[in-house]
């Protein structure tokens, strides 16, 4: 995302050691950017950075809170369970034509995408328009759980 300065979890993961995780969702109407990231300690605790816009990178309101070890294993715990280090990278179940074979159009939609580093590898997920699913339960985890975020900046998808 632009204005939000965030790393490369791609570049992170060349650090075998290096856990991290990091949602980013982005709406065009409303015009809503959101980036997550957990940053996993040696000492098994965390750190969560923040970033909300809502269309101006003047507008980004930044957040960093720490993250006990406790709750950092929860959402690693629900990684592994949801099975995200093995999902598609991208959704190839989403409907190509509609019954009369016109290519359906979704105005507004949303981007979702969640990465992960872990034991030197990188993966992330992406879905455009996402549906309740445990993609959206991990970047619901980050954003309300741990990053704490207010029920008004956090896109329904993520708040159910």
């Amino acid at each position: 995302m632009r204005g939000f300065a965030e790393p490369s979890l791609f570049e992170i993961a060349k650090d075998a050691g290096a856990i991290s995780f990091r949602v980013s969702y982005f709406s065009p109407v409303p015009v809503r950017e959101i980036a997550v990231r957990l940053v996993v300690n040696a000492d098994g605790s965390g750190q969560v950075t923040s970033a909300v816009s809502s269309g101006t990178a003047t507008e980004v309101q930044r957040t960093k809170n720490n993250v006990a070890i406790a709750d950092v294993d929860k959402f690693l715990r629900l990684v592994e369970e949801v099975g995200f280090w093995s999902m598609a990278s991208t959704d190839d179940t989403e409907q190509k034509t509609d019954k009369a074979g016109r290519k359906p159009y979704v105005m507004d939609g949303g981007w979702l995408m969640v990465e992960g580093v872990q034991r030197g590898s990188f993966h992330h997920v992406f879905r455009r328009n996402p549906n309740p699913s445990p993609v959206t339960g991990i970047g619901r985890y980050l954003t309300k759980d741990l990053a704490k975020l207010d029920d008004s900046v956090v896109p329904r998808i993520l708040s159910q």
